[in-house]
């Protein structure tokens, strides 16, 4: 089970890179239609290999970071991250289906190094005794706390 990441900043830096045959080393996928605002970016390319640094606007967002590698980019990762600030809110319909909470209503979160299991309805975080992305122990940390 993958943990989402809290971001506490408004903004985060990224830098992309690709090159004709194979493309970007890095996508940006959102809930939200139009996707992120990009606030700041610069851009050198050659005419085969680019590379893109730049700032995106993420206050109140929730977004995945694809990253791609290998010889012809073929392999990827994926990483979800949330604004603080979404940890405050109720979610759109959107957003949930985006980032697919457990029953509907828990996440697996990491904030500041730890993880903790974050329940949707009541806004509440949860410290996960056993610091494991296993589901198994989310869904035990979740039974021990009394949730399910």
């Amino acid at each position: 089970m993958e943990a989402i990441t809290v971001w506490n900043e408004s903004t985060k830096d990224l830098v992309e890179e690709g090159n004709r045959p194979w493309g970007a080393d890095l996508a940006l996928h959102s809930p939200y239609e139009g996707g992120l605002e990009v606030v700041y970016e610069t851009e050198n390319d050659d005419g085969e290999e680019w590379r893109k640094e730049f700032e995106v606007n993420v206050q109140g967002k929730i977004w995945m970071e694809e990253f791609r590698w290998g010889a012809s980019l073929e392999r990827r990762s994926e990483e979800f991250f949330m604004h603080k600030d979404v940890m405050t809110r109720n979610l759109s319909e959107e957003e949930r289906t985006f980032l697919n909470p457990y029953k509907n209503r828990f996440l697996l979160i990491r904030n500041k190094g730890k993880l903790y299991i974050f329940d949707l309805e009541t806004k509440k975080e949860y410290l996960m005794q056993k610091q494991s992305t296993f589901f198994k122990d989310f869904k035990q940390e979740l039974k021990r706390l009394d949730l399910i």
